[in-house]
């Protein structure tokens, strides 16, 4: 004869099974709303050249302007990865091929500040890859992004 159970008891097989879908369910809604980012390259990727380049672009691209900053990864073969947050948001990142790039240092009116612009071989439009309330600090990031363009043969 069958053992009765009472309606509102579970078997401990059950329960377990139950709290193992629920953290699983747990998992997968902890993740929703988030956007991945794919991780930067392994340092072994880049030269010791390139690690150098990088980290000074990183440092320049700390400095807000009209609550902008940037932060930069590079990707093999010669792609230069931007992020850009305004006013602490970050915005969808551009990847720019930087192979035969064309670098500028703009003046941004009534003297507001200082960009760095890249036009890419074969793209229609011009690309933001650096602001900077000093013109140095454009002409600096201008010259690391000619370094790492210039190791793309």
């Amino acid at each position: 004869m069958p053992s009765e159970v009472s309606p509102g008891a579970a078997s401990a097989p059950g329960r377990r099974g139950l709290a193992a879908a629920a953290a699983l369910l747990a998992l997968i809604l902890a993740g929703c709303g988030k956007t991945e980012q794919p991780p930067p390259p392994p340092a072994a990727a880049l030269s010791a050249e390139q690690q150098t380049v990088l980290q000074a672009l990183n440092r320049l691209g700390e400095e807000q302007v009209s609550g902008r900053s940037h932060r930069y990864d590079f990707r093999p073969p010669c792609t230069l990865v931007v992020h850009e947050q305004l006013d602490g948001k970050p915005k969808p990142e551009a990847q720019v091929p930087i192979k035969g790039i064309e670098l500028r240092v703009i003046e941004y009116v009534a003297g507001r500040g200082f960009g760095l612009k890249g036009a890419v071989a074969g793209r229609p439009g011009i690309v933001d890859l650096f602001e900077s309330a000093a013109e140095a600090n454009a002409k600096e990031a201008g010259d690391l992004v000619g370094r790492l363009a210039a190791g793309c043969g």
